[in-house]
C-alpha cells in the first residue's frame, strides 16, 4: 500500500531529532517517524472533533461539561505536539518571524478596535467592566485562542500543506473548518460575526503560511477576543 504524500515525503528528512530514537537505523527511524506523525495526525483530528462538540454540549448539557471537553482537547493537542517532534516547524509552532506574522494579522485588531469604539460612542453602551470580569476574560482568552491556533493554523493547515494542497486553497479550507467550528453564530442569526470569522481565519492562515509561525495570529486573536468581551460582553 502506497504511503500518503504527507508521510512519503518525510522519509527523506532528518529523523535524528525526533522524540522516538532510531538507534542509528535509518529505515527504522523513518518508520518510527512516520508512525509518530500518524499519531500526531490522529490526536489533532480528535482535538478538532472536540472543538466542534463545544456548542452542542453547551446547549444540551452544561458549561462544566464544556470545560471538561476543553481539558481533553488541550491534552490531545499536547500529545499531537509531542509526537510531531522535530517536525513542529512544519506546523508553524515556533517563535520565528513574529514581527512579520503580526504585520499580516494587525488589520484584524485595528478593525476590532474601531468596531468597539464605534459601538461605545454611537450605541450608548455604557458598560463599565469590573476588574474581576477583566481578569477572568484575560485568563480565558490567553489560553483558548492558543489552542485554536495550534489546531487550525497549526496542525490542520500544516497537514493540508504537507499533502501538497496549494497555498490559497489550504488557507480557504482551514478557514471553512474554522467557520464551521463557530456555527453558533448561525443559531444566533449573527450575520455580522459569521462572515468576519471566515475572513479573520483566512487572514490568520495566510499570515501564518507567509511568516511560517502562528504566534502573530495567536497574539491578535487573543487581543481581539479580550477587547470584544471586556467592552461589549
Amino acid at each position: 500500500m502506497k504511503a500518503p504524500i504527507i508521510f512519503s515525503k518525510l522519509r527523506k528528512g532528518n529523523t535524528s531529532q525526533h522524540p522516538v530514537s532510531s538507534f542509528g537505523n535509518q529505515k527504522l527511524g523513518d518508520k518510527l517517524t512516520e508512525r509518530s506523525l500518524r499519531y500526531s495526525l490522529i490526536l489533532s483530528i480528535l482535538a478538532l472533533a472536540g472543538r466542534f462538540l463545544h456548542e452542542p454540549i453547551r446547549w444540551y448539557m452544561s458549561h462544566s461539561m464544556v470545560m471538561v471537553t476543553q481539558f481533553v482537547e488541550f491534552s490531545l493537542i499536547l500529545g499531537a505536539i509531542y509526537f510531531a517532534g522535530s517536525y513542529r516547524g512544519k506546523f508553524f509552532i515556533n517563535c520565528r518571524n513574529t514581527v512579520k506574522s503580526l504585520r499580516y494579522s494587525l488589520p484584524i485588531l485595528v478593525y476590532i478596535i474601531l468596531f468597539v469604539v464605534f459601538n461605545l460612542l454611537f450605541r450608548n453602551i455604557s458598560k463599565t467592566p469590573s476588574m474581576e470580569r477583566v481578569l477572568l476574560v484575560i485568563a480565558n482568552n490567553l489560553f483558548y485562542p492558543l489552542v485554536e491556533e495550534i489546531e487550525f493554523r497549526g496542525f490542520l493547515l500544516g497537514f493540508l500543506r504537507m499533502s501538497n494542497m496549494r497555498l490559497l486553497r489550504s488557507v480557504f479550507v482551514q478557514s471553512l473548518f474554522f467557520l464551521l467550528a463557530h456555527h453558533r453564530y448561525i443559531w444566533q442569526q449573527d450575520w455580522i460575526s459569521f462572515p468576519f470569522v471566515f475572513v479573520s481565519a483566512f487572514i490568520y492562515g495566510y499570515g501564518t503560511l507567509r511568516s511560517e509561525t502562528l504566534l502573530g495570529a495567536y497574539i491578535v486573536h487573543a487581543a481581539s477576543n479580550i477587547i470584544l468581551l471586556v467592552f461589549l460582553g
